[in-house]
Protein backbone atom coordinates (compact mmCIF):
# COMPACT_ATOMS: atom_id res chain seq x y z
CA UNK A 1 0.00 0.00 0.00
CA UNK A 2 1.16 3.40 -1.14
CA UNK A 3 0.40 5.01 2.17
CA UNK A 4 1.85 2.42 4.34
CA UNK A 5 4.98 2.80 2.26
CA UNK A 6 4.86 6.53 3.01
CA UNK A 7 4.38 6.50 6.76
CA UNK A 8 7.13 3.70 7.21
CA UNK A 9 9.95 6.07 5.18
CA UNK A 10 9.24 8.98 7.83
CA UNK A 11 9.00 6.84 10.54
CA UNK A 12 12.24 5.16 9.64
CA UNK A 13 13.90 8.62 8.42
CA UNK A 14 12.66 11.41 10.55
CA UNK A 15 11.63 9.53 13.95
CA UNK A 16 13.44 12.10 15.91
CA UNK A 17 12.33 15.23 13.84
CA UNK A 18 9.36 17.69 13.83
CA UNK A 19 7.63 17.21 10.17
CA UNK A 20 5.07 19.09 8.42
CA UNK A 21 3.61 16.78 5.98
CA UNK A 22 1.72 18.51 3.20
CA UNK A 23 -0.19 16.18 1.34
CA UNK A 24 -3.15 16.28 -1.54
CA UNK A 25 -6.66 15.04 -0.51
CA UNK A 26 -6.78 11.20 -0.29
CA UNK A 27 -3.12 11.30 0.30
CA UNK A 28 -2.48 11.43 3.53
CA UNK A 29 -0.77 8.28 5.03
CA UNK A 30 -1.58 8.60 8.33
CA UNK A 31 -5.66 8.45 7.59
CA UNK A 32 -7.75 6.63 9.30
CA UNK A 33 -11.22 4.59 10.22
CA UNK A 34 -12.93 5.01 12.93
CA UNK A 35 -12.95 1.79 14.51
CA UNK A 36 -10.65 -0.02 15.09
CA UNK A 37 -8.56 2.93 15.44
CA UNK A 38 -4.97 1.94 13.02
CA UNK A 39 -2.10 3.26 15.75
CA UNK A 40 0.84 1.15 14.06
CA UNK A 41 2.12 4.17 12.20
CA UNK A 42 0.96 7.15 14.59
CA UNK A 43 3.42 9.93 15.06
CA UNK A 44 3.34 13.11 17.51
CA UNK A 45 6.17 14.65 15.67
CA UNK A 46 4.08 14.60 12.11
CA UNK A 47 1.39 17.85 12.11
CA UNK A 48 -0.46 17.26 8.60
CA UNK A 49 -1.61 19.74 6.25
CA UNK A 50 -3.70 19.39 3.70
CA UNK A 51 -3.34 20.83 -0.06
CA UNK A 52 -5.46 21.10 -3.00
CA UNK A 53 -1.91 20.66 -5.61
CA UNK A 54 1.53 21.51 -5.82
CA UNK A 55 0.21 24.19 -8.27
CA UNK A 56 -1.00 26.76 -5.15
CA UNK A 57 0.63 29.97 -5.22
CA UNK A 58 0.63 29.97 -1.62
CA UNK A 59 2.26 26.34 -1.01
CA UNK A 60 5.50 27.78 0.75
CA UNK A 61 3.70 29.74 2.74
CA UNK A 62 2.59 26.19 4.19
CA UNK A 63 6.07 25.17 5.45
CA UNK A 64 6.83 25.38 8.87
CA UNK A 65 9.86 26.69 10.20
CA UNK A 66 11.66 24.66 12.78
CA UNK A 67 10.29 21.37 11.33
CA UNK A 68 11.12 19.02 8.11
CA UNK A 69 8.69 19.90 5.90
CA UNK A 70 7.88 17.24 3.03
CA UNK A 71 5.09 16.53 0.34
CA UNK A 72 3.39 13.58 -1.02
CA UNK A 73 1.91 13.61 -4.54
CA UNK A 74 1.00 11.09 -6.86
CA UNK A 75 2.30 10.18 -10.16
CA UNK A 76 -0.65 11.23 -11.76
CA UNK A 77 -0.20 14.89 -10.02
CA UNK A 78 3.07 15.04 -12.41
CA UNK A 79 1.51 15.53 -15.35
CA UNK A 80 4.25 16.90 -17.16
CA UNK A 81 7.78 19.14 -17.98
CA UNK A 82 6.03 22.45 -16.52
CA UNK A 83 5.00 20.03 -13.32
CA UNK A 84 8.69 18.99 -12.88
CA UNK A 85 10.22 22.09 -13.43
CA UNK A 86 7.72 23.46 -11.06
CA UNK A 87 8.86 21.10 -8.46
CA UNK A 88 12.79 22.20 -9.34
CA UNK A 89 11.87 25.39 -8.64
CA UNK A 90 9.79 24.91 -5.10
CA UNK A 91 13.50 23.04 -4.14
CA UNK A 92 11.90 20.21 -3.47
CA UNK A 93 13.72 16.67 -3.79
CA UNK A 94 12.07 13.09 -4.11
CA UNK A 95 13.29 11.32 -0.99
CA UNK A 96 11.17 8.20 -1.67
CA UNK A 97 8.90 6.54 -3.86
CA UNK A 98 6.28 3.99 -2.55
CA UNK A 99 6.89 1.67 -6.00
CA UNK A 100 10.93 1.38 -6.32
CA UNK A 101 12.12 2.62 -9.76
CA UNK A 102 12.95 -0.11 -11.61
CA UNK A 103 9.40 -1.89 -10.17
CA UNK A 104 7.63 0.96 -12.13
CA UNK A 105 9.34 -0.08 -14.98
CA UNK A 106 8.78 -4.02 -15.08
CA UNK A 107 4.90 -2.95 -13.73
CA UNK A 108 5.21 -0.58 -17.35
CA UNK A 109 6.15 -3.46 -19.88
CA UNK A 110 2.70 -4.95 -18.39
CA UNK A 111 0.37 -2.34 -18.12
CA UNK A 112 0.93 1.18 -17.24
CA UNK A 113 -1.90 2.34 -15.10
CA UNK A 114 0.27 -0.39 -12.17
CA UNK A 115 2.26 2.53 -11.77
CA UNK A 116 -1.06 4.95 -11.18
CA UNK A 117 -0.88 4.22 -7.22
CA UNK A 118 2.80 5.46 -6.98
CA UNK A 119 3.09 8.01 -3.98
CA UNK A 120 6.22 10.14 -4.13
CA UNK A 121 7.80 12.36 -1.18
CA UNK A 122 9.79 15.46 -1.34
CA UNK A 123 11.30 17.08 0.71
CA UNK A 124 11.93 21.03 0.34
CA UNK A 125 15.40 21.76 0.66
CA UNK A 126 16.57 25.49 0.94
Amino acid sequence: NAKISIAQYIDRQYRNKRVNLLYREGLNPYSNWPVPINTFYRNNNVDLTEIVTIWESDLTKKKKKGYTNLVTISNNDITGPKTIALIKQLNLVEVHQSIPWIDQKILALYNRSFNDDNQILYEFRE
